[in-house]
């Protein structure tokens, strides 16, 4: 009986697949010291070796294969079916603990991993309107002001001489006797003018049409007292130096002297400095935008003034200049501190025209030929 027993433990673990060695000596000792009482034929055994090998059957392959058949049932050494191990005598099992075969590990099921939720799409909050901005109205453009073009100053042309006999009337006087004798009449931007009786240059100072401008020889000479002075002039407005014996030719002279000018009303004067300022004024004035002929004379009978051919004024007791060498100049020159009628510009605001300086003191009864000639 315990040799059937161990039978089919190891029967079991072989079908198990591990060997566990019956302790046989133990039971032997446990027989001899102690007799066990005879167990009663078990009429369930057979059913239960049959179950076992069924239990064994449904574990799979694995018993299978270590059985070494493939059609599904259990074998065992020589192909014998194997019994289902029958429970160990008592007497063998006291006092010890049998170890339990060992199953092995079910592998453990692989999760099914779950689809990710998914993620719950935002519902987009509707865009807040941008409020339409109320348009302000448009600020009207000013019609921009229109700038009045700038009215040219027309600029003066070759002046208009007072007549063509006016240069028959210099000519009258015989040329020994003529200093020079200038038209004035050269086109815009000149520097030059030409003498018309001798052919001699002068220079100007400045443009004619410029404030300050001035026309001069260049010719430095002795102070004289006996000479005449002729200019024709046409102006609308008052002051300003005609001609006149000047210490420079450009800017403002230190001496000045033996010169006809423009008082600020428009009359003519003529002064010299004998060593005290002397002066004459015609009663009249001519700021008419008319051409006229002012003549000067200054001699041992005195110092004369005639405008358009008559003798306006004359005072005898004045006969003498100022002692100083200078140049003839035609224009613009210093006129401070000349008598109560001293202008307040030094040139003249106007056309000038038939400039000329003789050796001699001229008759009253030439200045009328030459004013009839002109006129």
């Amino acid at each position: 009986m315990a040799t059937v027993a161990a039978s089919v433990v190891a029967a079991a673990v072989l079908t198990a697949g591990a060997v566990v060695a019956a302790p046989t000596t133990q039971f032997a000792s446990a027989r001899t010291d102690t007799a066990a009482p005879e167990r009663k034929a078990d009429p369930h055994a057979a059913w239960r070796e049959r179950t076992d090998c069924d239990r064994r059957v449904d574990r799979g392959p694995e018993a299978d294969l270590r059985g070494g058949r493939t059609d599904g049932r259990p074998t065992l050494g020589g192909g014998a079916p194997s019994a289902s191990p029958a429970p160990a005598p008592a007497d063998a099992t006291r006092g010890e603990s049998t170890p339990a075969t060992p199953e092995p590990p079910s592998p453990s099921p692989t999760p099914t991993p779950e689809p990710p939720a998914p993620s719950p799409t935002p519902t987009p909050e509707p865009p807040t309107p941008s409020p339409t901005p109320t348009p302000e109205p448009p600020t009207p453009t000013p019609a921009p002001t229109p700038t009045p073009a700038p009215t040219p100053t027309p600029e003066p042309s070759t002046p208009e001489l007072p007549a063509t006999g006016c240069e028959s009337a210099i000519r009258a006087i015989p040329a020994a006797d003529t200093l020079f004798a200038y038209r004035l009449d050269d086109p815009l931007g000149s520097t030059t003018a030409a003498d018309l009786v001798h052919g001699a240059t002068a220079q100007y100072d400045g443009p004619r049409t410029t404030e300050g401008w001035s026309l001069s020889d260049g010719v430095v000479r002795e102070p004289t007292d006996d000479f005449t002075i002729q200019i024709w002039f046409r102006v609308t407005t008052g002051g300003g130096r005609l001609l006149g014996f000047s210490s420079s030719t450009q800017g403002l002279s230190v001496y000045y002297d033996r010169h006809l000018f423009l008082t600020d009303d428009g009359r003519v004067e003529f002064g010299v400095f004998p060593g005290a300022v002397r002066t004459l004024a015609s009663p009249a004035g001519y700021a008419d935008d008319r051409w006229h002929q002012a003549t000067a004379t200054l001699s041992g009978e005195g110092m004369s003034l005639y405008v358009d051919g008559s003798r306006v004024a004359h005072d005898p007791t004045s006969q003498h200049g100022h002692l100083y060498s200078g140049v003839w100049r035609i224009g613009f020159d210093n006129l401070d501190s000349w008598g109560p009628d001293t202008p307040s510009r030094r040139t003249v605001g106007g056309s000038l025209a038939y400039a000329a300086v003789y050796r001699t003191a001229l008759s009253a009864a030439q200045v009328e030929a030459q004013w009839n000639l002109c006129k």
